[in-house]
């Protein structure tokens, strides 16, 4: 399996992750940035504005060939984690033959926000999952969890082995540590906040939480896993 993570490695926000197993890829979030290259507040009207091909050059939307609207499909679907917009904001942009994957919650608070003029985002292609059945997407074999977060209905996914999270909170901490202890996955992906060096968690953040959190840090150091993307820890 190759992973690449197109943004969400330097800044919270604008999730977009890519997985690729043989001739099959799909993309976990596609989010709208929180901050532009100069660290400030995202002016969400330039995504409403400038031209895709624009927005691909700036570096606003991931140079993703077969994906966007007008080309042929390269990928075979896009799972989101949660309904906030740093996550979904880019859909719009999606080749609508690429399938949305959301949990029901999600599916409903993105329709809603569009309904009332939040966001240009629709949904035309898309398939509600249900938590804890697995299901196929070429090559990949998923596995959605429920896990606690602001976002109603949010999702981790189990992806052969690697772990997707599109946010965490304290909750999700009462889920993670039984479901890594089951299945012994070797990379945790989420987005920003802090630095793994050689299996130990460096906090930038949020330590009150972490510091009851030592099992869950002790399985890190144990197990010293091959990656992890980390956000709002």
């Amino acid at each position: 399996m190759k992973l690449i993570i197109h943004r969400g490695t330097k800044e919270i926000g604008g999730s977009c992750i890519e997985l690729t197993s043989g001739s099959s890829k799909i993309l976990l979030d596609f989010g709208m940035p929180l901050v532009d290259s100069e660290r400030n507040p995202f002016n969400s009207d330039i995504v409403k504005k400038a031209s895709l091909e624009h927005l691909v050059t700036d570096g606003i939307l991931a140079n993703l060939q077969g994906f966007y609207k007008g080309t042929e499909p390269q990928y075979e679907a896009v799972l989101l984690s949660h309904p906030h917009q740093d996550h979904y904001g880019l859909l719009t942009f999606v080749n609508p033959q690429i399938p949305i994957y959301l949990s029901p919650g999600c599916k409903e608070l993105i329709e809603v926000s569009h309904f009332f003029g939040q966001t240009d985002c629709s949904l035309v292609n898309y398939k509600v999952i249900k938590m804890w059945d697995k299901f196929d997407i070429g090559s990949f074999s998923i596995t959605p969890y429920l896990v606690d977060h602001s976002g109603f209905d949010s999702v981790a996914y189990l992806i052969r082995k690697h772990i997707q999270i599109g946010d965490w909170r304290e909750g999700a901490q009462r889920i993670l540590p039984k479901l890594l202890k089951e299945w012994g996955p070797n990379a945790l992906c989420k987005e920003d906040g802090n630095e793994i060096k050689n299996g130990y968690i460096h906090l930038s953040g949020a330590l009150p939480i972490f510091a009851r959190s030592e099992k869950f840090l002790k399985w890190f150091k144990e197990k010293n896993p091959e990656f992890i993307h980390a956000n709002n820890f």
